[in-house]
């Protein structure tokens, strides 16, 4: 292998304590051929002086500097300017790797030519233990092998930068970078760079240490609410410039609309208290009115924009909890009382209907219907499903789904003009 085969990027900010652990698993890393680039953010306490004294001991270590304080995305992307290695990693300073991590992630990406490899987390909990469950489902590494990219695979997967290993041409020559001065930088970085890429490797391996710890970048974004934070929205529309940037189909699309952008609104309300919501609706929806009019999106997709466009969060209880809706990324169930009564499961070619745990139809989507409000094609199922148990009746102003002759679900075109 040739010098700089591989650079492994440490942003260090404030990280005294954790420093010294995060170097050592890298200089002692089985592999090498690498490179470590400390990225000196500007902190106040001893960070750096530990790195300046591992960098007296390894020449493998490179101390860049920023000129400010510049918050992780910059020092990540100057980290990235200032390698020529050709894959790259990126390591928290709080956080550590495994002493085999390189030479694995290296073997996934260049021993099946792929341009992206992925794998697993092992969370140590100083803090934040009741996220353990969630966890345990966010970082699993669901795949073994080698797949080509689809919108399944984005979609089931972490998009934080640290447990993968990246091409630097694809980042540099397609301009993928971290968003300067945003919260969730890694939703844009990972979402950008998955458009650029054919195929991925998977390693289910836990290689990567997390440390979950009070006083993290993590820890303290996600328990702030009262502060008005646009930085979900702002990733969505930064993602979306990039797709018009590089002439990508995807703006048009459930990709754009239904991956991120009603994503990125939902997660903005949940990390806002509900006195900031309006100014929210009111970003979203002057976004939606410039670029949503000639989407062709599917049906699910089409209810949940309309949401927001009316300006209602999805009702997941009603009659104080008696009845409830789970949602879950492919399957819909409604309960009464704790009965499930109503199933919908979504597959890539059909949705299957259950009642009472019966699968009563399963119905091919194949049809688009017109929705006037937002001019655009929405990919649904005939307007009569099951035989008409089901059946979509299109007005002027009005669209009304009913459920053997009564209206389940109504939608008024003339409250979104």
């Amino acid at each position: 292998m040739s010098k700089n085969t591989l650079a492994v990027i440490v942003p260090i900010y404030n990280v005294e304590p954790y420093i010294e652990q995060c170097l050592t698993s890298l200089v002692n890393q089985t592999m090498q051929d690498i490179e470590i680039i400390c990225v000196d953010d500007c902190g106040t306490d001893n960070s750096m002086r530990i790195a300046e004294k591992f960098a007296k001991q390894d020449k493998r270590i490179t101390i860049i500097h920023n000129e400010q304080n510049s918050g992780l995305s910059e020092s990540r992307n100057n980290g990235v300017r200032a390698t020529k290695a050709k894959y790259v990693m990126f390591c928290d300073s709080d956080d550590w790797f495994a002493n085999d991590m390189c030479q694995k992630m290296y073997n996934a990406i260049t021993e099946q030519d792929a341009d992206l490899a992925i794998c697993g987390t092992e969370v140590i909990y100083e803090a934040d233990h009741n996220k353990k469950a969630s966890d345990d489902v966010y970082f699993a590494v669901k795949h073994s092998g080698t797949y080509a990219k689809d919108m399944n695979i984005m979609r089931r997967y972490a998009v934080c930068a640290w447990n993968k290993i990246y091409k630097r041409d694809i980042l540099v020559k397609n301009n993928v970078w971290f968003p300067r001065g945003l919260k969730y930088e890694d939703e844009f970085m990972f979402r950008a760079y998955m458009t650029q890429i054919n195929k991925i490797a998977f390693v289910p391996e836990k290689l990567y240490k997390y440390r979950r710890r009070a006083g993290s970048i993590m820890n303290t974004t996600f328990t702030q609410k009262q502060k008005l934070n646009l930085d979900y929205l702002k990733i969505a529309f930064a993602y979306y410039e990039f797709l018009l940037e590089h002439n990508l189909p995807d703006v048009d699309t459930d990709a754009f609309w239904g991956y991120t952008f009603v994503n990125m609104m939902n997660a903005s309300l949940n990390q806002n208290a509900p006195e900031n919501w309006d100014k929210i609706y009111d970003i979203a929806n002057d976004f939606i009115r410039q670029h949503y009019g000639n989407a062709t999106v599917s049906f699910d997709i089409m209810c949940a924009m309309d949401n927001i466009i009316a300006r209602r969060r999805p009702v997941v209880k009603y009659l104080g909890g008696l009845v409830r809706i789970k949602n879950k990324r492919l399957k819909t169930e409604y309960c009464f009382a704790g009965i499930p009564v109503w199933r919908v499961v979504r597959t890539p070619r059909k949705n299957k209907y259950c009642l009472f745990g019966i699968q009563i139809a399963s119905v091919g989507k194949k049809c688009k219907i017109a929705v006037p409000q937002c001019r655009h094609l929405v990919e649904t199922d005939d307007t009569q499903i099951l035989g008409g148990v089901i059946r979509i009746k299109e007005s002027e102003n009005k669209k009304t789904v009913l459920f053997c002759g009564l209206p389940i679900w109504k939608q008024n075109f003339a409250e979104h003009k």
